[in-house]
């Protein structure tokens, strides 16, 4: 789903307060040596660039914030004469040429171990987390002023997939990544533990027709002209649609009243993650030659996976919670301790 969020790109929305396109964050969790996080990743690596045919840019590290803006600026760029006119385009702020020659700048970050990313944005100083709030969502543009670059990105596209351990995960996180908006953005995949596969034997593998059936959506989706963009078309829903999605809203309300305020936080753009997975089932089993419209399965599918995406959130943002009431509890016996006026017993 994230790899096919990615090849839509800017194609395909659905309107909720805006439009919402497929690219999105994604990080999988779990132990390492048991549940084939790594594996996982190679093989979508491998699939997307298998399906594009390597023109969709993925990069392995995020870097600073600068560096993520620099990167999607330059993407798909075919030699440095398109570099060099590509910034010289970006000096002159010059949209509509910029639209011409690619209408869309698209980076792909694929990162086993995205617990340093998140660490990365804690200082003072660092633009990662503020890049990444400001790229997600595919906004019109990305503006970065420095005293050396003028980045001017015209419709960036940008999609995160990463791995990581539950421990590294909670040494580098605390509750305010989720109240600065930036752990909310993501999906959690949390692996469940199967124990020891026992040997397979011979398996046929149908990655190959896997790959091609992706490429072949992804070319119905996108032109050859610079792999730019056929007109943006808009994923509707049904009547039938629009009542799951009522009813289920309302009961994720009522709920949300009865949360923590951490658990709110975490959780409010759980409504976006669910009618933009809706969409992308759509889209992904409609004929090119069909209308793009999401159906009532569409929808409960979408849900199901917001669901399972709020209870991954939910299981983290608990552990966090206590971990840091733990620490109090700590500090303050330890204050208790050191006050000569309040015994042990007091």
């Amino acid at each position: 789903l994230n790899v096919l969020g990615s090849i839509m790109g800017r194609r395909f929305y659905v309107k909720h307060a805006g439009r919402l396109y497929g690219p999105h964050y994604t990080v999988f969790i779990g132990p390492s040596g048991i549940s084939r996080k790594t594996t996982a990743l190679n093989f979508l690596r491998l699939l997307l660039r298998s399906a594009t045919r390597g023109k969709l840019q993925i990069i392995g590290a995020t870097g600073s914030g600068e560096a993520v803006k620099e990167t999607l600026a330059f993407a798909d760029c075919d030699g440095p004469d398109e570099r060099d006119r590509v910034k010289n385009l970006m000096n002159k702020r010059d949209e509509e040429a910029l639209e011409r020659l690619r209408p869309q700048r698209r980076v792909h970050v694929i990162q086993d171990e995205i617990s340093g990313t998140f660490a990365k944005g804690k200082g003072d100083s660092a633009t990662l987390v503020e890049t990444l709030l400001e790229s997600y969502g595919c906004p019109p543009v990305l503006d970065l002023q420095t005293r050396k670059n003028s980045i001017y990105v015209w419709h960036p596209v940008l999609s995160v997939l990463g791995t990581s351990t539950p421990e590294r995960l909670r040494k580098s996180l605390d509750i305010s990544n989720w109240y600065d908006g930036l752990m909310s953005r993501f999906i959690l995949v949390l692996a469940k533990q199967n124990g020891i596969l026992p040997e397979p034997g011979d398996v046929e593998e149908p990655w190959e027709e896997v790959i091609e059936w992706f490429y072949r959506q992804y070319q119905g989706w996108h032109l050859d002209r610079g792999e730019g963009l056929k007109d943006e078309i808009e994923v509707t829903r049904t009547d039938q649609a629009r009542a799951l999605w009522a009813e289920w809203f309302l009961d994720f309300e009522a709920t949300q009243a009865l949360r923590t305020d951490e658990q709110r936080t975490a959780l409010r753009r759980t409504p976006d993650h669910a009618l933009r997975y809706a969409m992308i089932y759509s889209v992904a089993c409609t004929d090119p030659d069909q209308e793009y419209e999401i159906t009532a399965d569409d929808m409960a599918r979408g849900i199901a996976v917001a669901d399972y995406a709020a209870e991954c959130m939910l299981r983290l943002v608990v552990t966090l919670t206590k971990t840091r009431e733990s620490a109090l509890e700590v500090e303050l016996l330890d204050a208790i301790r050191n006050e000569p006026n309040i015994s042990t017993r007091d």
